[in-house]
């Protein structure tokens, strides 16, 4: 079963609604829903994450379905921000669903939601000294740092506990007001800068060692 409405960006609350989907965009959604659960049923978790933001682009809304399905492919990824995004959307759709309320209660009680920001080449990094040993919560914490090594930016969850940017130490906790440190514009001395430096390329070089 298909839905016929148009989709309002869960990011954007203020957006003005789509023009009905077309006979075209109803099929080629249907089309990318049922390859969307192929590649669900195979654990393909990056090629559901793709084909869910090509389902997102044909302007109809998704199923519950879809929904959980995209919520499974940003938690594989450790973007459990999007993930409780996504979660939320199947709720609105299936209120009653035990599975999804339950789902999004594990998050509100592990995860905080955080707000970092610097400068891109500043060599800033987003530190945790005790790693939990939750594969999941350890997902999450490598997209935080991976998104802060690459943009320099990271909004949204990360698990409980203390983790330092430069030189500012914060507690996420769940259920309590956003963790937001911004670090832009900040003048950063050339001994610190050095220490910098030199633990991002020992960041670079202990991944090189993981990789396959």
């Amino acid at each position: 079963m298909f839905w016929m409405w148009t989709i309002a960006s869960a990011a954007s609350p203020g957006a003005e609604p789509l023009p009905p989907a077309t006979v075209a965009q109803v099929a080629e959604y249907e089309r990318l829903s049922q390859e969307l659960e192929s590649l669900a049923v195979k654990n393909a978790w990056a090629g559901v994450e793709r084909m869910f933001k090509e389902l997102l682009a044909t302007g109809v809304a998704p199923s519950a379905a879809d929904w959980l399905r995209g919520a499974e492919a940003a938690r594989s990824i450790g973007d459990i921000g999007s993930a409780y995004v996504r979660i939320r959307e199947a709720r609105k759709l299936e209120p009653d669903n035990r599975m999804i309320v339950e789902w999004l209660y594990d998050i509100d009680h592990r995860y905080g939601t955080v707000d970092l920001a610097c400068d891109l080449g500043s060599q800033i990094q987003l530190r945790r000294e005790e790693i939990p040993f939750d594969p999941e919560a350890q997902r999450a914490i490598r997209f935080a740092q991976t998104q802060i090594r690459e943009r320099c930016e990271f909004h949204g969850r990360l698990p409980a506990g203390e983790y330092r940017f430069y030189l500012t130490t914060f507690l996420v906790e769940p259920q309590v007001s956003s963790s937001k440190v911004e670090l832009r514009e900040l003048e950063i001395p050339k001994s610190i800068r050095r220490y910098l430096k030199a633990e991002w390329e020992k960041t670079l070089a202990e991944e090189t060692q993981q990789e396959p």
